[in-house]
């Protein structure tokens, strides 16, 4: 039979009961927040926890194997029980890493969140808060039955912050303490158990980087383009200079005279051979 930290009570089924919170037994009065069958509440000593279980005398009329309900949906429940009635929340430090520098960038320090309103199971999401008239931060719960794969849309919305259960185990110093408290502790106290998922802010400070290196890119490249644009100019003077000291002459290839492109020459005059029409240098004119 299943360990379950919270049970409904059997007088009102909306109402979550903590296990340390009812009398031992059948007399907890209480059923399966699931499969509505009667349960039983353990109290243990020492290093044991206590649990509700389903009562073995009714298990002929309630199929147990069937019953969805697990150890962390039921902490779920009970969170979100304690959430509908909560006024603020403890939120956790947020680091990213510069993709650019390798440097961590603060999002967000841990702090305490006083928020106006909180509704559960809104918008795909676990619950959403919403404060300062204007913005909203939803909350998923996770477990190892539950893990988080892909955000639900989240249009508005301005972060997204992850609550794992598996992170609230019971220390051996606190096994008597009830899950209420626990939970409580956890909300509105505690950050160990939480991560954000996203976080507007960390968009901006990205493209803000992002913007930065592209600065400091131009800065450090600005010295090679100059050097460069330098040697292109150098270079373009050089070729002007040169060009301006060639000449058009009839040359012999034969016996390597040069005449003037004015001279009205066809053949050479030494070896009456064709002269051919090309540019040289003028200090290479041969006579």
């Amino acid at each position: 039979m299943a360990k379950i930290p919270v049970a409904c009570s059997r007088d009102d089924l909306s109402r979550l009961l903590d296990v340390m919170d009812v009398p031992s037994g059948k007399a907890c009065n209480c059923v399966c927040p699931s499969c509505k069958a009667p349960l039983i509440a353990r109290h243990c000593s020492g290093d044991r926890e206590s649990n509700f279980a389903h009562d073995p005398a009714f298990e002929t009329e309630y199929n147990y194997s069937e019953c969805a309900l697990s150890y962390y949906v039921a902490l779920k429940l009970m969170l979100k029980q304690i959430m509908a009635t909560a006024d603020k929340i403890c939120l956790p430090d947020y680091f990213i890493k510069d993709p650019y520098t390798g440097n961590k960038i603060e999002v967000t320090k841990r702090r305490t969140l006083n928020f106006d309103k909180i509704e559960v199971d809104k918008m795909g999401f676990d619950a959403l808060i919403y404060f300062k008239g204007v913005y909203k931060l939803a909350i998923i719960i996770t477990y190892p039955e539950r893990t988080f794969i892909s955000l639900p849309e989240h249009e508005d919305i301005h972060g997204i912050l992850e609550i794992d259960l598996s992170l609230l185990q019971r220390s051996n110093f606190a096994v008597q303490k009830s899950w209420t408290d626990r939970l409580k502790c956890a909300l509105l106290s505690q950050s160990k158990s939480k991560q954000w998922r996203w976080h507007i802010r960390a968009d901006k400070m990205l493209e803000n980087a992002k913007l930065e290196f592209e600065k400091k890119m131009v800065a450090e490249n600005e010295p090679i383009k100059q050097m460069l644009s330098e040697r292109r100019n150098d270079f373009a003077k050089a070729q002007t200079h040169t060009n301006s000291l060639m000449i058009n002459v009839y040359r012999c290839y034969n016996c390597g005279k040069d005449y003037s492109e004015n001279s009205g020459l066809e053949l050479c005059p030494n070896c009456n051979r064709i002269l051919h029409l090309t540019s040289i240098a003028q200090k290479n004119f041969q006579r």
